[in-house]
């Protein structure tokens, strides 16, 4: 994993971590939003389920409008955290500007390399990543972030 992507890893937690801690009541709402107000187990399993829950909170710090001001999450966090350093800001700066699209999974390889292809934007992504090489396989679609 790159330094970038680790910084990114660090970010998400803490971001979701401040969030438990803080807007509980935000999470609440947003949860009950991003699901229709049902049990996300109900209708998904398995790694669509882990994809559901990363979609979720990758929604809700990039796009969810947290309060009557409809500000983002991740400005909140970035307004309340002063001690971040300038390669985390750059991270969350460039994350915060990125889109979310759809991806078909064009093949997954043994040596862990996974090539995806943007359904949204057109382009094809080469991947290599061994969680993401893991439960997923060639004709799978998803929503992320790249």
């Amino acid at each position: 994993m790159g330094r970038e992507s680790e910084i990114k890893t660090g970010l998400m937690g803490s971001m979701i971590s401040y969030a438990r801690e803080k807007h509980k009541d935000d999470i609440d709402r947003a949860y009950e939003y991003f699901w229709d107000e049902q049990y996300p187990g109900d209708f998904l399993a398995g790694t669509a389920l882990e994809l559901g829950f990363v979609n979720f909170e990758d929604w809700f710090v990039f796009d969810y409008k947290v309060n009557d001001n409809k500000e983002l999450f991740i400005d909140l966090y970035i307004r309340n955290h002063k001690e971040l350093t300038d390669d985390e800001l750059n991270v969350l700066n460039k994350i915060k500007y990125s889109m979310l699209s759809l991806y078909e999974v064009v093949s997954v390889s043994r040596d862990k390399r996974v090539i995806l292809r943007d359904l949204l934007q057109d382009g094809e992504y080469d991947m290599k990543d061994k969680i993401l090489s893991k439960g997923i396989n060639r004709g799978d679609i998803f929503a992320t972030r790249l």
